[in-house]
């Protein structure tokens, strides 16, 4: 920022010395220069992304995706009079076809958004419906009530199942969730038992009206966390594999760091802050295609260890 301030007045451009020129190209010349903002290109990419989302994890969405964007294929190909969307038309004529999408690679699509993204500003919007809203102020009435004296019991519930949990990491079930090891329907039983002893701890009915149908694996996780060496046997193939570059393992480190906290995660969250802190395209841009999918394919397995209950 320091260069940034010195170099913005024109006049400080009229006398450069070797020093000035090395200090613009050692600080300033690969600054990023901010995007001129153009909304359909950033509503492209994000439909992109989502479709790039949707491939890797072999979602029922991604067929919708891919139908817009033979859509917008459709609706460029109009517009050959406009030089820009002519030289794009070997690639807009292929996105037109079903086989194009057919093991299609995530920098494929990606190479599809760079050069489709400018485009876009080129489709016809008269076609679009217009959605207006009316929103008027309403007329607020109060009301005052007694204090809820039980409006606590809720709070002090789930402290008391939090607490019982911490305290209990060694009970067969909870270590099993603790360690990532498959559990069985007998020690599931035992663990409902426990927890829920219709005293203290209160009844599953309790349970499911404070924090609703979240399945019981997944709630305890997120209390405990991961065992870290669970977490880090569960990536042995890549940690062990002594190829990774150094952003690789970083991102694979996040995950484990993530896991140990927080019990779970959704593959969603890997193209989301913070694993798009190293590259925007969070898992994407850091793995190829065929690693991307193991790292999901683990994750998923960790996940569906704690989907019971």
């Amino acid at each position: 920022m320091k260069y940034v301030d010195e170099f913005k007045s024109r006049a400080r451009w009229n006398n450069l010395d070797s020093n000035d020129v090395h200090i613009i190209e050692e600080h300033l010349s690969e600054l990023p220069v901010p995007e001129t903002i153009n909304e359909m290109a950033r509503r492209f990419d994000l439909m992109m992304l989502k479709l790039q989302m949707a491939t890797l994890m072999m979602s029922g969405t991604k067929k919708k995706y891919e139908e817009t964007l033979i859509d917008i294929a459709e609706g460029l190909s109009f517009k050959y009079t406009i030089p820009a969307v002519l030289r794009a038309k070997p690639l807009i004529e292929s996105i037109k076809k079903q086989d194009f999408y057919k093991g299609i690679s995530q920098k494929k699509l990606d190479s599809v958004r760079e050069d489709l993204r400018e485009l876009v500003q080129y489709l016809e919007t008269s076609g679009r419906t217009i959605i207006y809203t009316n929103i008027q102020d309403s007329e607020i009435t109060m009301t005052v009530t007694e204090p809820n004296l039980s409006s606590n019991y809720g709070t002090s519930y789930r402290r008391r199942v939090e607490s019982f949990i911490r305290e209990n990491k060694h009970q067969l079930t909870i270590s099993k969730l603790l360690t990532n090891e498959p559990i069985t329907s007998k020690e599931l039983t035992l663990l409902e038992e426990i927890l829920f002893d219709g005293d203290e701890r209160g009844t599953r009915e309790d349970f499911v009206k404070e924090f609703g149908e979240e399945p019981l694996g997944v709630f305890i996780r997120g209390i405990i966390g991961l065992d870290v060496k669970a977490a880090q046997n569960a990536f042995s193939e890549f940690l062990q594999a002594g190829n990774l570059r150094a952003d690789q393992m970083t991102f694979i480190q996040n995950i484990i760091s993530y896991l140990t906290k927080n019990g779970t995660i959704e593959p969603s969250m890997l193209f989301e802050p913070p694993f798009t802190d190293m590259n925007d395209q969070g898992l994407m841009g850091v793995f190829e295609d065929s690693d991307a999918h193991k790292v999901i394919s683990i994750i998923e397995r960790i996940n569906e260890n704690a989907m019971i209950g």
